[in-house]
């Protein structure tokens, strides 16, 4: 089976192009592990959203997947506060915070 693989900036004008509209943009990365590869192709998209939510690990739970402090790194110099974590909890991992989401608003949409 082949995948194409796009980045955000790439299908994002065709996106604007179909709505007809300049829409208010959620961006919601969930990509095991990739999110750093993905800010990094997305610069353009980010910059027109007005919040991101994305899933930090505090304790790695896919291999090679990049720190919280390096996820949350990127997303600042793109911008973005943390307004909020939400857990990701289940009923294997006790009490320990392993994992989250993370929702940030664009610093350009704060009134």
């Amino acid at each position: 089976m082949n995948i194409e693989v796009k980045t955000l900036d790439s299908i994002y004008p065709q996106l604007e192009q179909d709505l007809g509209i300049d829409c208010n943009l959620l961006v919601k990365l969930d990509t095991k592990g990739f999110d750093l590869e993905v800010l990094a192709s997305g610069k353009i998209t980010l910059s027109k959203a007005l919040c991101s939510q994305v899933e930090v690990s505090f304790v790695p739970i896919y291999q090679n997947v990049p720190s919280y402090h390096a996820v949350l790194q990127k997303f600042e110099e793109l911008g973005f506060y943390v307004t909020n974590f939400f857990p990701n909890m289940g009923s294997d991992r006790g009490l320990a915070a392993i994992d989250f989401d993370c929702f940030m608003v664009s610093k350009n949409h704060i009134i």
